[in-house]
């Protein structure tokens, strides 16, 4: 049976242990950095973003191959030679935005940045560390895709733990008892990412099935064959990159740089919704596809709705928690009022976009099973054209709610435009129950007795206070969101009836009726 369930609970396990610790290590970078030197970190990840386009494309190309290989009747494809086809071309491509960024560290150091505090060779030699990091980086995104693609996300999620808590917690230790520079921060996350790396592969190559070594070699000829569905894989990717990352771009040359660390701080928040939809789409892409293959339409529809709703209930509780606490949150992150009151707003927008982008995944790996990637190449070049000159706009006259602004107006063109194309080719009769069981349903209540419940908590500046007002306003909006939504309240209630069968069930079409 596919293991849809222990996939997802390794996978929330996971992110939650890393997440937390990414979460707490945010204002404690903060504080050991600076504003300015956490603004070069924020830089870094504008940076490991170009590896965006290769990241999907590896994602959904590993899921979707991996899960045919493993149903398919060719005795001449093998997990073993298919991951081998890439892994040479992957370290290429990592040699190669590696050299690109350190080549141009000096530019970026004296030109483009606005440094204050930071002496330019600093900045100059952290970008070189940086571009060395990303070329680490690189084989990781195909190993830890290949683990997804294998159904072996329980080890998966236990790398990720130990490289979150190798990487964080020794980052600590550098910056407290070492040297508390941005240089010593970029050597750690390079020693400590070849260990990653390594483990990676090497987990990776115990996981794959043994074959003979004729079937193991690399074969051009199956690369070619995913050529047009990679090929839109990467469009995708790199219209996604330069959507994700215009706004930081942009604010990178326009703001200081200690408020641009500011804005990098608010997306580090914001992105915690994002966190909590990951673990979702991971383990159920690769059933999606499964059921797909399988050309079981009944199946497909249930499991589909099922994926849809529970989203839902997981996603908008959390985004309109962090909404509603977004002033009280960037205060207790930064220490410092002045940010929490200017910044409140962005963040507010930043969750209402990250969160439109988590509704949009389910629909959006269904289009994946079936192997089509034109609908979001094309909504992506749109977004591009239409809404990229403004940002320039927004950004000058409204600085950070101006870029937040325009990261909702993206991510909602999804649901507007996305949805109904998706539904009008794959699931044509779904369109509305997706638009009102599947997310009008869960959301609304949450949201109702979200924004009841926190006017009606009492308003202390005390931080044990305020995080025991966020819980439960959070709690009462999951349950809320858990009763209204039909098939996540059968699945929850068997549950405790029927535990070993819950995930079973959830894959088959046991739930068409509970709408």
């Amino acid at each position: 049976m596919f293991r849809v369930g222990t996939n997802a609970t390794a996978n929330y396990l996971g992110t939650l242990f890393a997440g937390g610790i990414a979460f707490f290590a945010i204002p404690l970078y903060y504080w050991f950095l600076g504003a300015e030197a956490y603004g070069i970190v924020g830089l870094y990840l504008v940076f490991e973003s170009l590896l965006l386009p290769l990241d999907m494309s590896l994602a959904g190309t590993m899921n979707r191959e991996l899960s045919r290989i493993s149903v398919s009747e060719d005795s001449s494809e093998t997990s073993r030679g298919f991951v081998r086809s890439l892994e040479y071309p992957v370290i290429i491509v990592g040699l190669f935005f590696g050299l690109i960024i350190i080549l141009a560290s000096s530019f970026i150091a004296d030109n483009w940045l606005k440094v204050q505090k930071i002496s330019p060779e600093s900045v100059s030699f952290a970008l070189v560390l940086m571009g060395a990091l990303i070329t680490v980086r690189c084989p990781f995104l195909l190993y830890s895709s290949s683990l997804v693609g294998l159904q072996r996300q329980v080890l998966y999620n236990v790398l990720l733990v130990g490289n979150t808590t190798l990487k964080t917690g020794g980052s600590f230790i550098v910056l407290w008892k070492v040297s508390g520079t941005i240089e010593a921060f970029f050597l750690w996350q390079i020693a400590a990412s070849c260990c990653e790396t390594a483990l990676a592969r090497y987990a990776l190559y115990k996981s794959l099935p043994r074959t003979e070594e004729l079937e193991s070699r690399p074969s051009w000829r199956k690369l070619l064959r995913l050529r047009q569905f990679s090929a839109g894989l990467g469009g995708i990717g790199v219209t996604a990159l330069i959507l994700t990352q215009m706004d930081k771009i942009v604010l990178s040359k326009i703001l200081p740089l200690d408020l641009f660390g500011n804005y990098m701080l608010i997306w580090a928040i914001s992105g915690i919704v994002l966190k909590c939809s990951a673990p979702l789409y991971t383990s159920f892409f690769p059933q999606l596809a499964r059921i797909t293959y399988s050309d079981d339409r009944s199946r497909l529809i249930a499991f589909y709705h099922s994926c849809c709703q529970i989203m839902a209930v997981i996603v908008v509780p959390v985004s309109i928690t962090l909404i509603l606490y977004s002033q009280s949150i960037l205060g207790l992150a930064s220490g410092n009022r002045a940010i929490a009151d200017s910044s409140a707003l962005a963040m507010s927008l930043l969750v209402v976009g990250n969160m439109c982008s988590a509704l949009y995944q389910i629909p959006y790996a269904l289009q994946l099973a079936y192997g089509w990637t034109s609908l979001n190449l094309m909504i992506n070049s749109a977004a591009i054209v239409v809404l990229l000159p403004l940002l320039w706009l927004f950004a000058t006259h409204f600085g950070i709610v101006g870029a937040a602004t325009i990261w909702l107006l993206i991510n909602g063109s999804y649901l507007l435009f996305g949805i109904p194309a998706m539904h009008r080719k794959i699931l044509p009769a779904e369109k509305i129950v997706y638009y009102i069981q599947d997310l009008a349903r869960p959301a609304l209540p949450a949201i109702l007795t979200a924004i009841l419940l926190f006017f009606l908590m009492p308003k202390q500046e005390n931080w044990v206070v305020l995080a025991a007002s966020a819980l439960f306003v959070l709690s009462a909006s999951g349950i809320t969101s858990l009763l209204a939504a039909g098939r996540v309240r059968s699945l929850a209630f068997d549950l405790f009836r029927h535990r070993d069968n819950i995930w079973k069930k959830l894959s088959e079409s046991s739930y068409t009726d509970h709408r």
